[in-house]
């Protein structure tokens, strides 16, 4: 197993992939400081799962990216990919080469890869586990972390060896056994927590259950008495509707003749009907097809006007065509002609600029000669000029001594007398001062005084600033609350109000009637119940529960309306539906005595609602025998009371029935056909007042708004003031300053100019000796001078001649440059307007075969165009011919239909004669069906009493039939059942299932915590089995490193000893592991009395002596022989080329030692700022070469 190859993108400098190949023995990395050296090692560490951003030279892990530099954009993620040969398969997976990889975002998500499969961090641990490769192994030494390991805490240090003992993945192991065992005793605790709880419920709810079972038998056989009744009951009343059913047979035969004779009529008057329509319908279709053959005239017509408009314009437009064609012709005739006359103009010019370049080169070689003449007089003349200079240079120096010492003489008496003045000023100023200091003092504490009142204020306006900005918020967030109140209540209202117009919550039946109301196909239709009676929303459920099914009944003017209703229900098989016409209502009052007086009666329910006068009777009717009461109990004594004659109902809704059955529970208050009315009442109300609410909040938050602008303005205004009378206080302390340092200043001018005085009146006296000197050096100066100057008028006059010559011939170079340029200027201008011209000429070209091509296809379009106008004309005639004969046919067809609608106003009349007498029967048909409705209606009570009361239909309750005897017997049998059930008082008849269900659940926990408590057993002994065994290994390996450390410790230091110290021997698997070493000829107590090469020395050693006990695959060593001297590092390469053979070196050095031990090199520089590249060089091929 060895490291193969190292693929790096985007991992701190190393922005452009690269890849590193390696070969087993020592591969050295090398470069100078801040190349990216190091980042190969801590690219290796941070794909084996480095998680310390700090221990990668970083802040966090996003700084490993590529930041960037001035001329490369910062990347978005960083990639690293190790590629390590595992044909050995020491690691613990079936592949023979593994790649590991892990890239990281700029978001800071992460991903990790083994052999290009997503993976977790946890595999890629686990995969290097006991390897002593891995994030804590010690084959990763990084830049100066090799001394730590033996200035490290013991406990620190012991991680080293238990990676080189094999123990890592055992204390994994354990720890993961630690964690899953603290789960089990959380588990377990957490079951007895629930097992307690559950034990409490168990007693009462076996209590119950068995009340609950008592319960449910005194039900079934209240059950089996109540629907037996029913059953009686149901037997009597389809008796009766048998009876009104053969009357109803003997009228409806009647009408069925006399319907037959009207049907063979109207069969009759149907099929002339048809013919009629029939006739009609084909005269139609003629003056149809007349009128579409007059269109299609007309637009053939108007299509050949258009097709002969076109043909024009093409024709035109070949014209104008010609014309531009003939015009651009011409174009380029002329183009032809300016090219000829650009090429006789260039022949001259180019004669000319070879006659003007030999001219200038013959002057310019003359000119050379009479420079170099010049040349030789300059110097002459610069030298003579020079001598002059110096001569001249010093007289005047010694004149300007002269002077110099002449006015310093003049100044130093004049300051001397100044002296004296100033001496005395300053004695005025400096009590001027004194009296200024004081004043701005005083004016200093007065502003110190008004800069605290203005800070005072600062802060009330900033405290009412606060309490603005709050009251601000509350008005947002009161303003914003309402409005979305305002739109729920307003999605709500919207919602009511289509249910309340498209009747979606009622019966299909009843929907289906009521759109054909709102369509116009029914009449005599005013609504259901529940929309023609107002119900205050404290009797709403009350009301709904009386009312159920009736709810959704449907008031009709007259029993024809009803009728017509039921038949359109057949018609469209839309279901069956309620009934009730005004004409027929008969409404009646439930007349007790003393009923008002009875405790908790609230009212006789169609007392209670509202309604218009015309629906009185309907209510009544419904409502009129029904008691409203305030709960059950007054509801149970007031039906005792009336021996219950009358329907009672409580404002809960529950009802007692006459003949004392009992109905109630719980019911959703929200879904009901009256609830829902009412709470559309209510939110009409209640949107109209929130909108107003709404309004009045806005106004508040605008007029919060305003008085935080008005304080915001307050507070500027006064920081304003602050910071002026700040900068005032600034001014006046620096004045104060200012005058302090000016007395001090006075007091030290004046000692200084005493000194002054002193000095001067002494330096006057040593220039006057300095001039007198100066003058007797300035006669011999002078002689000098005369001698040069006549040399220089000499030589003058020579060089002035050749001056005149040289300025004559560089005029003469200056003309023909300036006549040469002109001349290569034209040169080029006639090259760009050839070329333009010859482009214009190939566009012009261009345009005239794209007009021909233009002129052929118009001429194409024009001949489609005549051959389309000719086949138009051939329709126009075909379409007249079809257009007279329509006229004819339509007029035979009028007269069969005047023809067919006399005889049919004969059958009518026969029609309108057998309606009279069928309505007579009709009538008295009515009659017998409204008898016939009241029976079913009854029949209906007791069926739906089954339904809701046992959820039985007639069929399903034949099943229950038995023998009860006298129904008055089976009804005291009855109240008996309902008596000893009302004794047992509340029941839970969810306790049976929930009992067992507890129960179940009580068996199954404590089950569960037996095998909890089994398990917990099972993982303390496998964890006391590895701890046993990771105590073996550590020992065993301990002891064989601290051989090996002795031995690898006196052959590097030439001698001394060395051992490894258990902190704790008696406890081997937490004890921290010390390092006692004594180099030859020295005596150490401590390691910190070591150098820091003896310290990088002996952590060398002791990584050696691992090594030899548990070799690693690979290694990789950043600059960990850094702080060796040469003769130390020589001996690391020789254990280096030792120990290559069991393992693979990767090394980080500048030490030329351990390069010349290296089998392969890698150079790491950057030759762009901030990006680093490198390169290779295989030792071994340039030795064998």
């Amino acid at each position: 197993m060895y490291l193969k190859n190292l693929q790096i993108q985007g991992f701190k400098s190393f922005v452009d992939k690269i890849n590193l190949d390696f070969t087993s023995g020592i591969t050295a990395i090398i470069g100078p400081n801040g190349s990216g050296k190091s980042n190969i090692s801590d690219a290796i560490r941070w794909v084996m799962g480095e998680q310390s951003a700090k221990s990668l030279r970083g802040g966090n892990m996003q700084d490993v990216i590529f930041a960037g530099t001035k001329k490369r954009k910062p990347l978005g993620f960083a990639e690293v990919s190790l590629v390590i040969d595992n044909s050995q398969k020491k690691l613990p997976i079936d592949y023979e080469e593994v790649m590991v990889t892990r890239r990281v975002f700029r978001s800071g998500e992460s991903e990790y890869y083994i052999n290009k499969s997503q993976c977790r961090l946890k595999d890629v641990h686990e995969l290097f586990m006991d390897t002593g490769v891995g994030k804590d192994g010690y084959s990763v030494i990084g830049q100066g972390k090799v001394s730590e390991i033996v200035y490290c805490r013991p406990e620190d240090r012991r991680q080293i060896f238990e990676e080189a003992s094999g123990i890592t993945k055992y204390r994994y192991r354990k720890e993961e056994a630690q964690r899953k065992l603290s789960h089990t005793q959380e588990n377990i605790l957490r079951v007895s927590d629930i097992i307690g709880g559950i034990q409490t419920q168990l007693e009462p709810l076996k209590l119950q259950a068995e009340k609950a079972k008592k319960f449910l038998n005194l039900k079934e056989q209240l059950k089996t008495l109540e629907v037996n009744v029913s059953l009686e009951e149901t037997a009597k009343h389809k008796k009766v509707l048998e009876e009104i059913d053969d009357v109803y047979h003997n009228n409806q035969q009647q009408l069925d003749a006399i319907g037959a004779e009207i049907g063979l009529i109207e069969k009759k008057n149907n099929v002339m009907f048809d013919e009629i329509r029939q006739t009609e319908e084909e005269a139609e279709q003629r003056r149809n097809q007349q009128q579409q053959s007059t269109e299609l005239l007309s637009d053939i017509q108007r299509d050949i006007a258009v097709l002969n408009n076109r043909i024009e314009q093409n024709r035109e437009s070949i014209i104008k065509i010609q014309d531009e064609t003939k015009e651009l012709t011409e174009k380029m005739y002329q183009l032809d002609d300016a090219l000829s006359e650009q090429d006789e103009g260039i022949t001259s010019f180019l004669e000319k600029d070879e006659q003007l370049k030999t001219q200038i080169t013959a002057l310019q070689n003359e000119l050379l000669g009479i420079e170099q003449e010049k040349t030789t007089f300059e110097q002459s003349v610069e030298k003579i000029n020079n001598e002059i200079a110096n001569t001249q240079t010093q007289i005047a120096s010694q004149k300007s001594l002269i002077d110099n010492c002449d006015t310093l003489v003049d100044s130093i008496s004049t300051r001397v007398l100044d002296i004296e003045k100033e001496i005395s000023d300053k004695k005025d100023l400096f009590e001027q001062a004194k009296q200024k200091l004081q004043q701005l003092q005083t004016q200093q504490k007065q502003m110190s005084q008004n800069e605290q009142l203005y800070i005072n204020k600062s802060r009330e306006i900033s405290a009412k600033t606060n309490k603005a900005e709050q009251s601000l918020q509350q008005a947002v967030d009161k303003h914003r609350d309402l409005q979305l109140n305002l739109q729920q209540a307003k999605t709500r209202q919207k919602l009511l109000r289509d249910m309340e117009k498209s009747f979606d919550n009622y019966a299909y039946s009843v929907k289906a009637v009521m759109q054909a109301k709102q369509k116009g196909l029914l009449d005599g239709l005013f609504s259901t119940v529940a929309q023609l009676i107002n119900v205050p929303e404290k009797y709403a459920v009350a009301i709904e529960t009386v009312l159920g099914a009736s709810a959704q009944n449907i008031v009709v003017q007259t029993e024809e309306d009803a009728k017509q209703a039921i038949a359109f229900l057949k018609k469209t098989k839309a279901g069956r539906a309620t009934f009730l016409p005004i004409s027929a209502a008969q409404g009646g009052l439930l007349k007790e005595n003393d009923l008002k007086n009875q405790k908790g009666v609230l009212g006789i329910a169609s007392n209670l609602v509202e309604t218009e006068p015309m629906f009185v009777k309907i209510a009544q009717n419904l409502l009129g025998r029904v008691v409203v009461v305030d709960n059950i109990d007054n509801a149970i004594a007031t039906a005792r009371k009336y021996n219950y004659r009358f329907r009672i109902v409580t404002l809960d809704g529950d009802l007692i029935t006459p003949g004392g059955a009992m109905s109630g529970g719980s019911k959703d208050s929200k879904t009901g056909f009256i609830t829902l009315a009412n709470e559309l009442l209510r939110l009409n109300t209640y949107v109209a007042e929130l909108e107003k609410t709404v309004e009045s909040a806005k106004a508040e938050e605008l007029s919060c708004q305003s008085q935080l602008i008005d304080l915001k303005e307050q507070a500027r205004k006064a920081s304003d003031d602050l910071t002026a009378l700040q900068q005032k206080y600034a001014v006046l302390s620096a004045e104060i300053n200012h005058s302090k340092d000016f007395l001090q200043s006075a007091q030290q001018a004046q000692d200084t100019l005493f000194t002054e005085k002193k000095q001067l009146n002494e330096k006057i006296i040593s220039m006057q000796q300095d001039a007198r000197h100066s003058a007797q050096t300035i006669e011999t100066l002078r002689a000098n001078a005369e001698r040069c100057n006549d040399e220089l008028t000499k030589q003058k006059e020579g060089l002035s001649a050749l001056v005149n010559v040289i300025e004559q011939k560089n005029a003469e170079i200056i003309t023909c440059k300036i006549e040469h340029n002109n001349v290569e200027k034209d040169i080029e201008l006639y090259h760009e307007r050839v070329e333009t011209v010859k482009t214009r000429k190939k566009e012009l070209q261009q345009a005239i075969e794209q007009k021909d091509i233009s002129k052929e296809e118009i001429k194409d379009r024009n001949e489609d165009l005549t051959e389309d106008i000719e086949f138009k004309t051939h329709q126009i005639q075909e379409t007249q011919n079809d257009i007279t004969e329509h006229k004819q046919q339509i007029a035979l067809l009028v007269e069969h239909g005047r023809k067919l609608q006399e005889r049919l106003k004969t059958m009518q009349a026969q029609i309108t004669e057998k309606r009279e007498m069928q309505l007579v029967l009709q009538q008295e048909q009515g009659r017998t069906e409204a008898k016939k409705a009241k029976a079913e209606s009854e029949l209906e009570s007791i069926i739906n009493y089954l339904w809701e009361e046992y959820e039985l239909t007639i069929s399903t309750a034949n099943q229950y039939k038995t023998e009860i005897g006298s129904i008055t017997k089976a009804q005291k049998g009855i109240t008996l059942l309902k008596n000893q059930i009302r004794d047992l008082g509340n029941i839970n008849v969810d306790a049976i299932g929930e009992y067992a269900n507890i129960k179940e659940r009580f068996d199954f926990l404590t089950s569960q915590k037996n095998d909890l408590a089994q398990a917990g057993k099972n993982l303390e002994k496998v964890i006391s089995d590895m701890e046993q065994i990771m105590e073996n290994l550590f020992a065993t390996k301990l002891e064989e490193i601290n051989k090996q450390f002795a031995e690898v410790f006196a052959d590097l230091f030439g001698g001394g000893t060395a051992k490894l110290v258990l902190t704790r021997p008696d406890d081997v698997l937490s004890s921290g592991v010390e390092i006692d070493v004594q180099p030859p000829g020295k005596a150490v107590k401590n390691m910190l009395q070591l150098s820091g090469g003896e310290q990088a020395f002996v952590s060398i050693a002791l990584l050696f002596a691992i090594l030899k006990v548990k070799p690693s695959p690979f290694c990789i060593f950043d600059e960990i022989e850094a702080s060796l001297d040469e003769v130390n590092v020589y001996r690391f390469a020789d254990y280096l080329k030792k120990f290559s053979a069991i393992s693979q070196f990767i090394v980080v050095t500048h030490r030329r030692g351990t390069m010349e031990a290296a089998n392969m090199l890698y150079g790491v520089t950057m030759q762009e700022q901030g990006v680093t590249s490198l390169i290779s060089l295989n030792i071994d091929d340039i030795q064998l070469a």
